[in-house]
């Protein structure tokens, strides 16, 4: 099993590296963009990326320190960012796996985020019983 799941998540990265030349072209044409966003303002402090793969469709990973647990968690995923921009917020919705440092593969999970201005806030809803939704905001970097 871990051995799939790491097969799986090198298919992810190749892919990350491998469609960056052809996303990069089609990014000057349509504003399409990368994004680097850091949380800070909810526990726990996070860095996460949002790598542009196609026309509003985005993968993502993000790495979040969790002190009380002493863990270090990475969520894997996609996204897709709305077309429509409603005032200043654009809205986005995803999925994805979690895994931890301390206990490997958890869960997987779907999400929902906003992005305005320069900040950033999503809500992460695990896919398992007796968990409750995980929040974070912060700022995202556009590159």
């Amino acid at each position: 099993m871990k051995k799939m799941m790491l097969m799986g998540l090198l298919v992810v990265l190749m892919l990350f590296f491998c469609v960056d030349e052809v996303s990069a072209k089609a990014r000057k044409y349509r504003g399409d963009a990368n994004y680097l966003n850091v949380s800070f303002l909810i526990n726990p402090a996070g860095i996460g990326y949002m790598h542009h793969f196609g026309k509003n469709f985005y993968f993502l990973g993000n790495l979040d320190y969790r002190h009380e647990y002493s863990d270090l968690e990475f969520r894997a995923g996609s996204a897709y960012l709305f077309p429509v921009k409603i005032l200043i917020f654009r809205f986005y919705s995803g999925a994805g796996v979690q895994f931890s440092r301390n206990d490997g593969y958890q869960y997987p999970f779907v999400m929902i985020g906003t992005k305005f201005l320069f900040l950033y806030t999503e809500m992460y809803h695990p896919m398992e019983k007796g968990l409750s939704p995980e929040y974070r905001a912060g700022i995202s970097i556009r590159f």
